[in-house]
């Protein structure tokens, strides 16, 4: 939470001009580059059972809504 907050700062500060969304979508497509290889190796998830329904979705709402509401708030 700590890197998530100095990255606004650093956004807010260093990439003016451009449209809203690319920031936090860069921020988020990179971090997501660099954690797959670790998942992958950590977790094995092709030996793990797959979540319920109900735990997917409650996973997805949760990143969906979270996303988006933090988007609204912070650049609106």
């Amino acid at each position: 939470a700590f890197c998530y907050a100095l990255s606004h700062i650093y956004a807010k500060k260093y990439v003016t001009g451009r449209k809203p969304f690319i920031a936090p979508a860069s921020q988020l497509l990179s971090s997501s580059l660099v954690l797959i290889p670790f998942a992958l190796w950590y977790d094995a998830p092709w030996q793990l059972e797959m979540p319920s329904f109900q735990a997917m979705s409650g996973i997805l709402g949760l990143a969906f809504f979270g996303t988006f509401l933090a988007f609204i708030i912070y650049y609106k």
